[in-house]
């Protein structure tokens, strides 16, 4: 039996068989281990408040590596006393220095576009905290088919495609806002962040029974074939929509289910009648010498 070349019980590849679904959809990643690195909400509304971040700074040039005009003298000047470990402002990143300096530790080569340290004052400047502000790579890293958004086109939902990742220990999704990073940062020595392994973050497990769910109820299939039909009509492709239709005609597959297993019964009872008879014949009943035995 193909189960028993596989080095397999039979429970064991009936098992793989029912489970070939979460294999074939989710390819999910071999080499590296990934979280979500973002500024806690809880406390956000207390933390510091920049002044004249945007007029004061070249965002987009900075957004794409080029640092001009910024050397490691700056300071912003802020409103507010609560000095997170991570401030996300305007998709810039603001770390600490005792953040930055342990992740560096931590992950074995930061590669960024570019970092420079920066100052950020309280009001009056009672208060002085050091900072670098990092611009990380954006990769197209997104696991094709997992993405998905919500109503106003936020990007809520995807799995990373490992390989695409490189050589890049610390990065950025393209069209997702926070950070991910490939070691876990201390949360309770660290405050103000938030850094959770990537599947629990996305539940992925939740999401793959709901996926699951949506086939065993057809709904799986319903939008697969909304999906063909709308391609179909776009393309003016009559005789494929037709395929597509006589291929995802539940009823048509429900009655080829049905006498498929009709027959195949059908086929083992005869079997059966055909084995009792046969042993008849010889002067015993299958069935009453199995039941003399107990």
């Amino acid at each position: 039996m193909i189960y028993d070349e596989l080095g397999m019980t039979k429970e064991e590849f009936l098992d793989f068989m029912d489970c070939m679904d979460e294999i074939d959809d989710y390819k999910t990643k071999l080499r590296k281990e990934f979280y979500i690195l973002k500024e806690r909400e809880e406390g956000k509304e207390y933390r510091v408040v920049f002044k004249y971040l945007k007029e004061k700074l070249p965002i987009e040039d900075i957004k794409d590596g080029k640092l001009k005009n910024i050397n490691g003298d700056i300071m912003f000047k802020t409103e507010g006393d609560f000095f997170p470990e991570i401030i996300e402002e305007d998709g810039l990143y603001f770390i600490s220095d005792s953040l930055y300096e342990y992740m560096k530790k931590k992950i074995k080569k930061i590669t960024l576009k570019t970092e420079t340290p920066v100052k950020l004052a309280s009001e009056e400047g009672k208060r002085i905290e050091g900072y670098h502000l990092i611009v990380p790579y954006e990769l197209d890293c997104i696991l094709e088919g997992t993405e998905q958004y919500s109503e106003t086109g936020e990007l809520v939902y995807f799995e990373i495609d490992d390989f695409k990742t490189g050589n890049y220990e610390i990065f950025k999704v393209k069209d997702y806002p926070h950070l991910i990073i490939t070691q876990k940062v201390n949360r309770l020595q660290y405050g103000g962040i938030h850094c959770s392994r990537i599947e629990n973050y996305f539940d992925y497990e939740g999401e793959r029974d709901r996926v699951c769910q949506k086939r065993l109820s057809g709904e799986k299939l319903d939008e697969a074939y909304e999906e063909y039909l709308r391609k179909a009509q776009l393309s003016n492709q009559e005789e494929t929509l037709s395929q597509i239709k006589r291929i995802c005609d539940q009823k048509a597959i429900r009655n080829a289910i049905r006498q498929g297993l009709k027959s195949r019964l059908n086929e083992t009872s005869y079997s059966i009648q055909y084995r009792e008879i046969k042993a008849k014949k010889f002067g015993f009943c299958l069935f009453e010498e199995r039941y003399s035995q107990h």
